[in-house]
């Protein structure tokens, strides 16, 4: 029913797109693409990770933070607000419910194949002005 991805580091998150095509429900980190796929409230929740955590994943989106390190306070920070949202969907199957589907329905508005094509044809008509 939910797919729990607390990522530290990513660039698009193809498993968050799967995963909604599927009609789950998602708990992921803010961190990369994910928000966009991601609807805080709507289809699952975004855990925050911290500013300097997202800065340095936009800059070095394929480092696997070698060069970063969260204190404790921030760890525990995100642990904790992780666990909130999993427990808020154990607690309450409507939302759950209404997540799932809004996960299939964003997929379906955002990321076919369709939406991709249509997209890319404005780019190039826009282009070609």
């Amino acid at each position: 029913d939910v797919l729990i991805l607390p990522t530290l580091s990513e660039s698009f998150g193809y498993s968050v797109l799967e995963a909604m095509s599927r009609s789950l429900a998602v708990i992921s980190t803010n961190i990369g693409a994910i928000p966009e796929m991601v609807e805080d409230e709507k289809n699952g929740f975004l855990v925050k990770a911290p500013k300097e955590l997202i800065e340095y994943n936009a800059k070095f989106p394929y480092n696997k933070l070698q060069n970063f390190n969260l204190s404790k306070v921030q760890v525990k920070n995100i642990e904790e607000d992780l666990t909130r949202k999993i427990k808020e969907l154990l607690d309450n199957k409507r939302l759950l419910t209404t997540m799932k589907r809004k996960s299939l329905q964003i997929v379906e508005e955002k990321f076919t194949f369709r939406q991709r094509n249509r997209l890319l044809k404005e780019v190039y008509e826009e282009a070609m002005k």
